[in-house]
């Protein structure tokens, strides 16, 4: 979400007219309906987290973890994860949150595993790649 968001006001930041005066009104009007629906989805999610934590877990891809398109989305821009079989992560930059149910997630907390099998990816971890 929060990538969505910067995606969302880059061009606000970005352009300007010819006499160097952003166009950001002309551009919040036209993106005003997509913010308002990204704020109203993290609410909604913060909410969800904050009452049900027994359904909800955060992870932390480990460095050297294969790259997975379904848990994982990847800062570098210029990368071609789909190219390439021995994709890894470097770091993570921001947790996944997984969803599932409270005896799963329980079992997964007491796991030494990184097993998440039987678990909905809610958001996505943000990786660097290499």
């Amino acid at each position: 979400m929060s990538q969505m968001l910067n995606d969302l006001l880059l061009p606000i930041r970005d352009t300007s007219t010819a006499d160097g005066i952003p166009k950001s009104r002309d551009i919040w009007e036209s993106q005003k309906e997509t913010l308002q629906e990204v704020f109203v989805q993290s609410l909604m999610l913060r909410a969800e987290l904050r009452l049900n934590l027994d359904r909800y877990d955060f992870f932390w891809p480990k460095p050297k973890t294969p790259f997975s398109k379904v848990m994982m989305t990847s800062d570098n821009a210029d990368s071609s994860i789909g190219s390439f079989n021995q994709v890894t992560v470097a770091i993570t930059l921001f947790p996944g949150i997984l969803a599932g149910d409270p005896k799963f997630m329980d079992r997964q907390r007491n796991s030494d595993a990184d097993s998440y099998e039987g678990c909905r990816v809610v958001v996505k971890a943000l990786v660097m790649t290499h």
